[in-house]
Order: C-alpha cells, then structure tokens, then sequence
C-alpha cells in the first residue's frame, strides 16, 4: 500500500548507510520523490506542499472550516478502494482527490510520522557524512538533493575536508594532569604556520579523577549533543584495557560510545595509554590490547604509550612519569600533545615554537620522537620494537 512508502524509505536509507551500496539510498529518494509528486498524477499527497498538490483531504475539522489544512499526508493509491468513490482495481492509479474517499484520501497521524521519519532520516545522514557543497563539487555534481544517492559513506571520508577544529577529550587524570591536554594540542596548534585563522577552532575537555570510560557515559551523550564536535578523544583507566575484569567493561563503554558518535558523525580518537615507571613490562600488553580495540571498533588510536616507550629507549634518563610514577610529567604531557597533533592534523610538531616551557633539546626530541611514532618510521626501520603496531595503524 502506499501509506507503507515513507517507513520503507526509512529502511532503504539505513541500509544504504550499513553497506554502502548506492542502490538503497537512490530508492529511498525515489520514495520521498513520489509522495512529494514525481508520480502519475504529477501530485503532491503531502497538503500545499509542492506546486500541485492534494487540496480535498479526507479531515473532519478542514471541511469545518473551509480550509485545507497544511502538511497533511494522505493515504494515496488503494487498489482495493473500499469507499466506492475511488476507482478499484486500478493500481497506482486507483486514486482520486476527494473529502469523502477515505480509503486513498484520508490523513493519519501514523502516515506522517513516517514521512517525517524519512525525511529526518535524510537530512540526518546529509549532515552526518559531510554533505556541503565543496563535497558535492569535488565530487563533480550539482547540489540537488536527489544527488544525495551518488555519495557513499567511503565517497565523504575521502572527499570532506579533514582538518579537526572541534576537539572534545573525554577521561581522566592522565588527561588533566598539567593544566590538561586538550589545553597544550590547542597550543601547538595555535603555533603552526598552517593555521590563519583560529576563531573557528575549540579544544576542550571533560575529566574524572581515576575514572572509567563507563562512568562518561551519560556525559558524552550531553557533552556531544547538537555540539558541533569534529572529533572526541576516549580515554580509559590507565589499567582498563590489560585488566581482565575491567575489560569487558571498558569494552561495552567503547562499543556504546563510538556507535553514538558515530550516529552524531562525530570521528572517534582512542587514547592508547603508558605503562606505569616501575611496571614498563605493561606496554607490550598495552600496545597489543589497544590495537585490537582499534581494530575492532574501527577507532583512529592514538599511540601516547608507544611514544613513552620510544622515548625512554632512546632517552631512560628522561623524565616522563610524575613523582608517583604514575600519571605524567610536564615532558609526559607535552609528549602527549605532540602525538596527539600528529595524529589530528598529519603534521609533525617538529620545529613548532609551543614547548610547554621545556628547554629546546627536550622539546625537539619529543617532537621528532612524536612525529616517527605517527608516521611509523621507527617501527619500520626497526629502531624501536612496536609489537602488533603497524603504521597502518595510524593512516
């Protein structure tokens, strides 16, 4: 029937976004382009809207009042037509515009809850994966919403621009230690040549002292509603992901935050942790743990641990840790940063004139050491053991 047309858009769009394939998509349009006119009577079925469109609804208080009510979705064609007034076995043209033919004319509420299912679902998904016009003309196509059919999910990933201006990082004390890291990866990138105009970017951050990825839950949904983040940073406890009974847990809170974000078309960063200074064995687990959680939740990780561990191969005399050995230093931190910028924007912090008050040697070391745990040029000349840490891991 035709009332069923806008929840099998809805259908079609979902599985457009599940598997790419364009078919879907072009046949959820083509259902909202045939309630809105694109059909044999050259009608819209939605009341005053369109040029044409349905004027005698089958509504009570309408008729009352002499008026065509706005915005009402009729039933449209019903070759059954049981009311006696619209013609019967006559398929989709089995329709007529008449205020007592209820079986093809009436409004329901039921019948627009699904258009504007459909038409949300649609605009949800234009906004979510980037639909602008710089998209579309990259792409090589006008800006007509029917066009939407020609764009996949792997045709905006390549095409939207990437640069991240709205950063939001979520954990806890390993995040805020040192007047937190949001604050210093904001700086470095105030200080890069690359940037002009900086109004338009926001780095900030939400903390709890010790906290797990699972007590953010509620925040992030709040933190991350109608906010305009490009990017969120997850962080967990620094034990949560080589602790068995923390595990599971970390990640349940990991597959129930990236499927939010991900529906918000928001990109998720995974912040892959360090071992503690009088435990360094926990980085071959660390690294082997964070890297399958990528993997599996298809997060872009962010290499913070192996960078420590670099770092202190190459300099053990190097503070890194605080004085707890835990949580890090000001050279932590701003090692951190560093990794963290590389990652967000492709660049290397070498040569950047933010140091987090280091003295020139210390900050360029991290730097370099920074920018070839991102590129990967360590792990593939071999200067460093990375374990299962490829550098596709962090294209």
């Amino acid at each position: 029937m035709f009332m069923r047309l806008p929840w099998e858009g809805i259908t079609l769009a979902h599985a457009w976004y599940l598997t790419g394939d364009k078919r879907y998509l072009r046949a959820a349009v083509d259902q909202l382009d045939y309630v809105l006119g694109r059909n044999l009577f050259n009608l819209s079925f939605v009341t005053e809207v369109g040029e044409r469109s349905v004027k005698n609804p089958v509504h009570i208080f309408g008729r009352a009042v002499k008026r065509t009510i706005p915005g009402l979705l009729v039933g449209g064609p019903n070759e059954v037509a049981q009311d006696g007034i619209a013609p019967k076995g006559q398929g989709l043209m089995s329709y007529v515009d008449h205020e007592r033919a209820y079986s093809v004319n009436e409004y329901a509420i039921d019948y627009n809850v699904t258009l504007i299912g459909l038409i949300e679902t649609l605009s949800d998904y234009q906004i979510r994966l980037g639909h602008s016009e710089e998209v579309m003309k990259a792409l090589g196509i006008s800006s007509d919403a029917a066009e939407l059919a020609h764009l996949s999910p792997q045709d905006l990933e390549v095409l939207t621009p990437s640069t991240l201006k709205k950063i939001l990082f979520i954990g806890n004390s390993f995040t805020y230690y040192n007047n937190s890291l949001h604050y210093h990866v904001e700086q470095l990138r105030r200080s890069s040549s690359s940037v002009d105009d900086f109004k338009d970017y926001n780095f900030r951050a939400a903390t709890i002292a010790g906290g797990y990825l699972s007590e953010h839950k509620a925040g992030i949904d709040s933190l991350t509603a109608g906010r305009g983040w490009d990017a969120v940073v997850l962080q967990g406890h620094s034990r949560e992901a080589i602790d068995k009974s923390k595990r599971t847990q970390f990640e349940i809170s990991l597959a129930e935050s990236t499927r939010l974000l991900k529906a918000r078309g928001i990109k998720s960063f995974l912040f892959m942790t360090w071992a503690y200074q009088h435990k360094p064995e926990m980085i071959d687990a660390l690294k082997e743990e964070y890297v399958d959680l990528a993997k599996k939740f298809d997060l872009t990780l962010v290499p913070v641990g192996a960078a420590f561990e670099a770092a202190l191969q190459v300099r053990p005399d190097l503070r890194l840790h605080a004085a707890d050995g835990i949580h890090p230093s000001v050279a932590g931190t701003y090692l951190a940063a560093c990794v963290f910028y590389s990652v967000f924007y492709n660049e290397s912090t070498v040569g950047l004139a933010y140091q987090l008050g280091l003295d020139d040697d210390t900050a360029d070391f991290l730097q370099n050491i920074a920018w070839k745990t991102v590129s990967g040029e360590l792990a593939m000349s071999g200067t460093v053991d990375f374990g299962h840490i490829k550098p596709t891991v962090f294209d």
